[in-house]
């Protein structure tokens, strides 16, 4: 099997680095043909620079068709984050070789920029255009890949397509970085949560539960920046919460040590319609690293993870979140439970081999 990966993706995208490792695990034959087309912050893209990157594009896709037409044809085409405008490219090469074209869309462009994020108004130009390149760039597709059940299902819906045309190859972990290790903090009360801070994330729940546990003497960790920081260090400071810690971003091998040594990990707790369709990456990490992982009840967990992987509590609820953590750490022998199960069921469904042998399923897909 001979894929051509191509468009516009960024090759150091968490989503895209997994991408790689499933395609050498699977030893499918792959070819990368990528073209420059966005800035380091895309969301910059989608606000102040949007004449930047349309300008971009006039440049970036005759360069792109160029080097596609003068490549030899492969078995199928694979596009991937942030692939939305690139597959109507690809698309027009795919047809005239008369191939296939697998679009691993990840994120829906319209869901996170104007549903989740609220980086323009839902009536706006922008909020129409991103609608519209959702919907035209799944259409295209011959097959179109989802990162869980419940977001495929989301897709299909914004596309009006049928559920057959989607796969799901979950988020997974790094697992060279993300593994099961037995150097867990000495002191055995670190709650743990990194993130960017973005509405689904729901951060603001986490601190409200810390505050109203400060009498615990739970040391709490959040690690990371983003667009809501700023509105959760006020709320911090006004609850008065002594016992969180805020901590900048730092390198992922890091963040594997931190992670391994947590006694509870946390998922997400936002209310935006995306928190109940995603499963983040950091819960994957956690089950990964063999840890108790904490998140938020959502249609996206339960159709994948069970009461004996993770423990649940409601979304946007710190006090359902507070019960949450103190059931888990004051209970050792539950929290090892949940870390064992866990890091089995991420062996046998979410690990390097299982998720190649999918990725490779989806593409004898396309080619049917």
């Amino acid at each position: 099997m001979r894929v051509c990966w191509t468009g516009s993706f960024d090759p150091d995208f968490e989503r895209n680095l997994r991408i790689r490792d499933y395609l050498e695990a699977a030893d499918i034959d792959y070819r990368e043909i990528r073209v420059r087309l966005w800035p380091a912050d895309r969301v910059e893209a989608f606000t102040r620079k949007r004449l930047f990157v349309l300008a971009r594009m006039t440049v970036a896709y005759p360069v792109l068709v160029a080097r596609l037409l003068a490549t030899p044809a492969p078995d199928l085409y694979l596009v991937s984050y942030p692939g939305w405008f690139d597959v109507p490219i690809v698309k027009l090469v795919a047809w005239l070789r008369r191939r296939p074209l697998v679009f691993d869309i990840f994120i829906s462009l319209y869901d996170t920029a104007i549903t989740d994020r609220g980086l323009a108004d839902s009536h706006s130009s922008a909020a129409r255009l991103s609608r519209a390149m959702d919907r035209f760039s799944m259409r295209l597709s011959q097959r179109v890949l989802a990162d869980c059940p419940a977001h495929a299902r989301f897709l299909a819906d914004l596309a009006g397509l049928p559920q057959g045309r989607f796969g799901i190859v979950y988020i997974g972990a790094d697992e060279g970085v993300f593994h099961a290790t037995h150097d867990v903090d000495a002191e055995g009360d670190l709650v743990l949560f990194y993130g960017t801070f973005v509405p689904l994330q729901g951060v603001e729940w986490i601190v409200r539960a810390a505050a109203s546990l400060k009498e615990r003497g739970y040391r709490f960790r959040i690690i990371g920046r983003g667009q809501g920081t700023a509105a959760v260090l006020r709320l911090a400071d006004e609850l008065g919460t002594p016992n969180v810690q805020f901590v900048d971003p730092i390198p992922k091998p890091e963040l594997g040590r931190e992670l391994a040594r947590a006694s509870l990990c946390l998922g997400i707790f936002g209310t935006s319609p995306k928190a109940d369709r995603v499963i983040p990456h950091k819960v994957f990490e956690a089950l990964a690293c063999g840890r108790p992982v904490l998140t938020g009840s959502s249609s996206a967990v339960h159709d994948v993870l069970g009461s004996d992987d993770v423990a649940l509590c409601a979304l946007g609820d710190h006090e359902s979140l507070a019960a949450g953590i103190v059931q888990l750490m004051e209970n050792p022998s539950y929290r090892e439970r949940l870390a064992r199960n866990g890091r089995k069921r991420f062996e046998v469904e979410f690990s390097l081999e299982p998720q190649s042998q999918r990725l490779k399923a989806e593409f004898a897909n396309a080619l049917r």
